[in-house]
C-alpha cells in the first residue's frame, strides 16, 4: 500500500510511493482536503530532511515534483494559504533555502498551469470522470481581479523583498526566487506586469 511504501526503509520504495501519489492525484482520486491535511505535510517531511546523503536528496527531488502535481488539485483558498506558508519558510527555514525556493517554483508552475486551463470546458462524456473535468485549482480560481490582488499584494512583494535583501554573493539562492517572481508577474495584465517589473527593478 501507499503508506507501507512511503514509510519503508528502502529509498526506492518511498520514491515509488511518491510517484504513485502524483499519479492518483492526476486521476482526480484525491480530495483537496486530504491533500492539504495529510499528503503535502508528509511530503514536506522528506523535503526538509536534514540528511545530506544521495538517497535523501533523491527523495527530496521526488517529493518536490509530487508536491507540484498535488498543488494543481487543491482549491484556490487552500493554495493561497500554502503559498504564503512556503513564503514564510524563506525566513523560518533558512537552512533549507534552496529547497524552499524549489517549492515556490513548483507552486508558481501549478498556478500558471491552472490559469492557462481555467477556461477549459469538459465535454458531456467527461463530466463523470474527475481526471477530465479539470484540476481543482483551475476550477476554483476566482475573478481575475482577485488573482491580481493576491499576486500584487502578497505573493510577488514577498519574493522580490527576499531577492533584494539577500546577500549579493548568494546568487544561487536569489536567482530561483527571482525566476518564480517573474513567473507570477507574467500572470498579470500587461500594464500591471510592467509596473511590477519596474517596482522590482527600482528596489
Amino acid at each position: 500500500s501507499f503508506f507501507n511504501n512511503i514509510l519503508h526503509i528502502q529509498s526506492q520504495r518511498r520514491q515509488r510511493a511518491m510517484r504513485r501519489l502524483a499519479d492518483e492525484a492526476e486521476k482526480g482520486a484525491l480530495r483537496s482536503s486530504n491533500i492539504c491535511t495529510f499528503f503535502l505535510p508528509l511530503l514536506e517531511k522528506f523535503i526538509f530532511d536534514s540528511d545530506a546523503d544521495e538517497a535523501a536528496n533523491n527523495l527530496k527531488g521526488q517529493a518536490i515534483i509530487a508536491t507540484g502535481t498535488l498543488l494543481r488539485w487543491i482549491e484556490w483558498n487552500q493554495f493561497k494559504a500554502i503559498f504564503r506558508r512556503y513564503q514564510g519558510y524563506l525566513d523560518t527555514r533558512k537552512e533549507a533555502d534552496k529547497d524552499v525556493a524549489k517549492l515556490l517554483g513548483v507552486a508558481s508552475d501549478a498556478l500558471t498551469f491552472a490559469a492557462e486551463h481555467a477556461t477549459a470546458v469538459p465535454t458531456t462524456s467527461d463530466v463523470n470522470d474527475p481526471s477530465k473535468t479539470g484540476h481543482s485549482l483551475s476550477r476554483s480560481l476566482p475573478s481575475d481581479a482577485k488573482i491580481v490582488d493576491e499576486l500584487t499584494q502578497n505573493f510577488i512583494p514577498a519574493l522580490t523583498a527576499f531577492v533584494h535583501h539577500k546577500d549579493e554573493s548568494q546568487m544561487s539562492l536569489r536567482l530561483p526566487v527571482a525566476v518564480t517572481a517573474v513567473k507570477l508577474m507574467k500572470l498579470l495584465p500587461e500594464d500591471q506586469m510592467s509596473q511590477e517589473i519596474g517596482r522590482a527593478s527600482c528596489r
